[in-house]
């Protein structure tokens, strides 16, 4: 699922149902309650992609590799993530 977020930039979060061990460790670090954890099987889901703010929490949580999310900018094309500093 994907959608844009207040700055024009598309935030996707794709769950892979196969590698999801039911832990939950995303559904409760979650800050703004995007994934939720229904049963019978508990596997995560996207709930409420609209309040994503593309902070990866889930992502770099998930202790199987479950959870991919992608932050494109508005032309959608990823933001950089080179840092310069010192004007190297």
């Amino acid at each position: 699922m994907s959608t844009p977020d207040h700055r024009g930039r598309r935030i996707e979060v794709q769950v892979n149902v196969g590698l999801c061990r039911s832990c939950k460790i995303c559904v409760e670090f979650c800050p703004e309650e995007v994934l939720v954890a229904r049963p019978p099987l508990f596997v995560a889901e996207v709930a409420r992609i609209e309040a994503c703010t593309g902070c990866r929490m889930c992502e770099f949580l998930c202790p199987d590799w479950a959870i991919f999310v992608d932050v494109r900018g508005p032309a959608g094309r990823k933001p950089s993530r080179i840092v310069t500093v010192g004007g190297c």
